[in-house]
């Protein structure tokens, strides 16, 4: 959408009613301010950290997975090797939201990808 639509207030009311339901794993939003920290280089790492951050279990994995890790792997700032190293073997180890489900709940809000 064009800017000043309202995109990033709808992102930030999903996040809020995720984290309201217990379902929010992480909530990124690029921001031309802080692109510093806030940029795509370490979009895949932050989204995994804040995974990790909500389960003791999955930090413990995250940890495990960092340390048996190629440091070329650890310093990567390809977003693709960063979703594929960290983020989706994380997913695979969050507890279900709902106990009759088989699959991991979890909602990840990413904003401002445009910034």
């Amino acid at each position: 959408g064009v800017a000043g639509s309202g995109k990033s207030s709808i992102a930030l009311s999903v996040a809020l009613e995720a984290h309201k339901s217990g379902v929010l794993g992480a909530y990124y939003c690029f921001n031309a301010a802080h692109q510093a920290e806030l940029n795509p280089s370490n979009l895949f790492t932050t989204i995994a950290c804040q995974l990790a951050a909500r389960d003791k279990a999955t930090e413990k994995h995250l940890i495990t997975m960092t340390q048996a890790c190629d440091i070329l792997i650890q310093k990567s700032t390809n977003p693709s090797v960063q979703l594929h190293t960290f983020v989706l073997p994380l997913l695979t180890l969050i507890p279900a939201s709902d106990s009759a489900s088989t699959q991991p709940h979890k909602v990840i809000v990413i904003d401002a990808v445009d910034e």
